[in-house]
């Protein structure tokens, strides 16, 4: 609902200034919303008028006369500031002169939230026997108000019959002052799956009513929406947020941000980010239109995935954009021992075996630049082979190659031969060993 809370004033002597209290939870872009009813008993020609705060807009005046009857309708507007925000009350007055001490004048102030007064249509006019006033509305999803007012009557009025599938009214004001002036005002809101065809208003008859019809038509009250593109620079514990404020909805956003975690949520929708769900949030503030923006997050777990989704608010509330995800990169591996440093060719499926550190479960090793075999990834800082004779005529270098591509490498040895060849029953000899990958 665009309507938010109200106040209002007891009617009383047109010379009597009245101050209205400021409605319940006024803030800043809020519409506030007055309605007013003056009810002449006397010299109606001259039926005064409201005068109004500074900065205040008229929206309608309506006057109509019966027998020596007259009765004023006026609406008055404006939008909040931090002035009206700060403000207690509201001083309203009329132009009454000394021979007008018989009028009766009264008023209600309503608060309503995202709402386009300018969109507001009006209809006034006298109500003789069970006479009516009507219209359609330039949308069936509106917000309307009802006045009627009375000489000689102490019965409520507002909103006795309304017809064509309208909601339920809600009295907000009526009273019937020293019995003789009489104002009701009352507010219904026409959902748009339920209501169609004209608004007509029927109030039976009495001498002296009339009645007035206001529509107000707010505009779609959407969130933002936003796109969530994806991370750049990843490292090892940071990464670079992206995302994108496609469309404003009712009005700019004043929060924007992100917000991510180590599991995937369901879109949070018109929910804070601090309740997302989600581990962390980034918030900064300010009037934000079709835009881009980033942030670099901190602090990020080496090696792990994470689920983004940038947000932004508008006055209707939060909008968040599709999750997407980013992993966070590894260590590099060392490699700080191979064991055995070196092998025979002559012997085959001998295991060597890999001490290190940043190991990855996804990793690969090579001999020489060929693939070899048996690899077993034992955990974090062991991995075993064995290794491919056909590496023998090459320089034999061991690489060790996690799944995101970092790798370190170590050296290794094979013995081709031995000579002279040693003798059975020797003491001692000398040997000259023949291989490749031989260290200093």
């Amino acid at each position: 609902m665009i309507y938010q809370s109200h106040s209002s004033f007891n009617q009383t002597f047109c010379q009597t200034a009245q101050n209205l209290t400021k409605p319940t939870g006024l803030q800043v872009g809020d519409t506030l919303f007055g309605i007013f009813n003056i009810i002449m008993g006397s010299d109606f020609t001259v039926c005064p008028t409201v005068n109004t705060p500074t900065d205040w807009d008229q929206a309608f005046t309506e006057f109509g006369s019966v027998s020596f009857n007259g009765i004023r309708f006026q609406v008055f507007t404006k939008i909040a500031d931090a002035d009206d925000v700060a403000a207690s009350n509201f001083p309203f007055s009329t132009n009454a002169g000394g021979g007008d001490f018989a009028s009766r004048w009264s008023g209600v102030l309503y608060r309503l939230a995202g709402c386009d007064v300018e969109s507001l249509q009006a209809d006034a006019g006298f109500l003789g026997s069970y006479n009516t006033i009507g219209m359609t509305p330039a949308s069936i999803n509106s917000l309307m108000f009802i006045v009627g007012s009375a000489m000689n009557e102490q019965g409520a009025m507002s909103g006795q019959a309304i017809t064509n599938n309208n909601p339920s009214w809600t009295e907000d004001y009526d009273n019937d002052g020293d019995g003789s002036h009489r104002t009701s005002v009352a507010r219904a809101e026409r959902a748009e799956d339920t209501a169609t065809g004209n608004i007509i208003i029927d109030i039976p008859a009495q001498d002296g009513r009339r009645a007035a019809l206001f529509l107000i038509i707010p505009p779609l009250l959407e969130p933002p929406t936003l796109d969530t593109e994806d991370a750049t620079l990843v490292k090892i514990t940071s990464a670079i947020l992206h995302g994108e404020i496609t469309l404003t909805g009712t009005n700019n956003s004043t929060e924007r941000g992100f917000v991510w975690g180590t599991t995937t949520q369901a879109d949070p929708g018109d929910t804070a980010p601090n309740v997302s769900g989600y581990d962390d949030y980034f918030t900064e503030e300010g009037d934000f239109g079709v835009s881009t923006f980033e942030k670099m997050i901190l602090d990020l777990e080496p090696g792990t995935t994470y689920y983004v989704r940038a947000y932004s608010k508008n006055t209707v509330g939060y909008g968040y954009g599709d999750e997407i995800t980013f992993t966070t990169e590894w260590y590099p591996p060392t490699i700080t021992e191979i064991n055995p440093p070196g092998i025979l060719t002559n012997v085959s499926d001998v295991t060597i075996t890999l001490t290190g550190t940043n190991f990855r479960t996804g990793l690969s090793i090579e001999v020489d630049g060929e693939v070899a075999e048996d690899i077993v990834y034992v955990d974090e800082n062991t991995a075993t082979f064995t290794a491919p004779l056909s590496a023998l005529d090459k320089s034999s270098i061991v690489t060790l190659i996690n799944d995101d591509d970092k790798s370190d490498t170590i050296s290794f040895f094979y013995i081709t031969g031995v000579s002279p060849t040693p003798q059975p029953g020797a003491v001692s000899a000398t040997f000259s060993v023949k291989g490749v990958g031989y260290l200093n």
